[in-house]
């Protein structure tokens, strides 16, 4: 005889052995939320980053040098880690100077010390952001070449394979840590060879990373400007269109007013 969907929840909720359930409302209001935004330069994609959470409270990985201005003006008391080219402390300079360190290796250095800090000031803290994947991977693919002699020369196809792989693990670390979660990634356009159809996808090197880092995020959204009737303005959208690599959940669908603070908000309440 069947059990009907109340009683099997009940019967998973209580008594002696109960699976560890929870309903997914309470599930999205319990975790944190994790959302990567595509976008061409010039969509917001670091404005975004600098107002996902007020004052302090967000803590921005830059992995291009330029978006500190867009952070400067957008809120000057975001906590910033460089990425791959800030300048070395007192101890970075002497271990470069006896040859311990190369400059390359810095940039998965500060990766490290950007998740480190996360982790240990998360109750401090509303969210984090890493701005951008694209630029992140090079400074991952640098260190990786390093350390096996090659400098800057093209790697190998089985060297490129180890490049994703840990391009996928330092996503998944940051992806993990225990606060809101912004990561933003460029746009390119693919031309799909079977229908020689336009797709709009995220700018990373590696068919399996453009699958499998879009499945690690709780909605992927693609960032964009409508031309109004005096300006300009940006939109994220999360759906609507199949030829751009989006991915909604809940309330986040369609044209989304390209605000962190509220995504979180529709996620979780």
């Amino acid at each position: 005889m069947g059990v009907n969907v109340n009683e099997q929840w009940d019967m998973l909720k209580g008594g002696a052995g109960a699976v560890k359930v929870t309903s997914a409302k309470e599930y999205a209001s319990q975790n944190k939320v994790k959302i990567l935004v595509i976008g061409g330069t010039g969509t917001g994609k670091t404005y975004l980053c600098a107002t996902a959470a007020e004052g302090d409270k967000v803590v921005i990985g830059l992995a291009e040098p330029q978006g500190m201005t867009t952070i400067r003006m957008a809120n000057p008391e975001a906590i910033v880690f460089p990425i791959g080219w800030r300048e070395p402390d007192h101890e970075l300079y002497e271990k470069l100077a006896n040859g311990e360190l190369n400059r390359d290796v810095l940039g998965a250095y500060d990766l490290d010390q950007f998740a480190g800090f996360v982790q240990e000031h998360h109750a401090e803290i509303d969210a984090a952001a890493l701005d951008g994947i694209t630029e992140a991977q090079e400074v991952i693919q640098n260190y990786f070449l390093l350390l096996s002699g090659k400098g800057h020369e093209t790697p190998s196809l089985d060297e490129f394979q180890k490049i994703t792989k840990r391009v996928h693990k330092y996503i998944r670390k940051l992806r993990d840590l225990p606060v809101n979660f912004l990561c933003t990634a460029l746009q390119q356009e693919d031309v799909l060879s079977d229908s020689n159809k336009v797709i709009k996808r995220m700018l990373i090197g590696g068919q399996r990373l453009r699958e499998r880092i879009p499945q690690m995020f709780t909605a992927v959204g693609m960032l964009g400007r409508v031309e109004g009737e005096e300006e300009s303005q940006h939109v994220a959208m999360f759906s609507g269109r199949k030829d751009c690599q989006t991915k909604p959940y809940g309330k986040l669908r369609l044209e989304q007013p390209p605000d962190f603070k509220e995504w979180v908000k529709l996620i979780t309440e």
